[in-house]
């Protein structure tokens, strides 16, 4: 799926936005996002969000077994 493509415009897109602005907490924003934007790369190809995950995981264990964890990552993050 491309961003000029008709999927995108007309229904990706829309759906997208509806959904992140039908719901009010933050938190679920964010998961909804999330969840859009690896639907969004597995539209494509099914191994994308493989992948994405795989370096999240990578991304997320670095920053917690770091010395500097508690200046660094947010509250409650590496717990």
């Amino acid at each position: 799926m491309l961003f000029n493509s008709y999927v995108f415009v007309f229904a990706y897109l829309p759906l997208v936005l509806a959904g992140f602005f039908a719901l009010r907490r933050q938190g679920h924003r964010l998961l909804f996002v999330v969840i859009a934007s690896y639907a969004f790369y597995a539209y494509t190809e099914l191994w994308f969000p493989l992948l994405m995950a795989t370096s999240t995981a990578i991304s997320s264990w670095a920053v917690c077994s770091s010395s500097a964890t508690p200046r660094s990552a947010p509250a409650g993050f590496c717990s």
